[in-house]
C-alpha cells in the first residue's frame, strides 16, 4: 500500500484500480446480500508483534465508521458481524 512519507506511491495502474474500487465501496457494504465482517478490537498481543500496526481504535477511524454506517443502512444484525467481540 502507498506510504508517501517513505516515498512509496501507487503506480498509475494501481491508482486507477483503487479509484474504481472506491466507486463501488458503498454498494459492497450496504448491499442486501453481502455480509460485513468487522474486527473492532485487536488481539491482546498485537502490540508485541512489532508489525507497524496502526493502533487507532476501530471507531476512531474514519473509513471504519463510514463502512459500518453503510452496512447499518440495510442490514439486519446477522449480516454485519463484529469479530472483535
Amino acid at each position: 500500500h502507498p506510504d508517501p512519507a517513505n516515498g512509496v506511491m501507487r503506480t498509475e495502474e494501481q491508482d486507477t484500480l483503487f479509484k474504481q474500487g472506491l466507486e463501488i465501496l458503498g454498494t459492497s457494504y450496504s448491499h442486501l446480500h453481502t455480509i460485513v465482517l468487522k474486527l473492532t478490537t485487536f488481539p491482546d498481543n498485537v502490540e508485541d508483534l512489532d508489525m507497524g500496526v496502526n493502533m487507532t481504535a476501530y471507531y476512531d477511524r474514519g473509513w471504519c465508521y463510514t463502512e459500518q454506517s453503510w452496512a447499518s443502512l440495510t442490514k439486519a444484525g446477522a449480516l454485519s458481524l463484529d469479530l472483535g467481540k
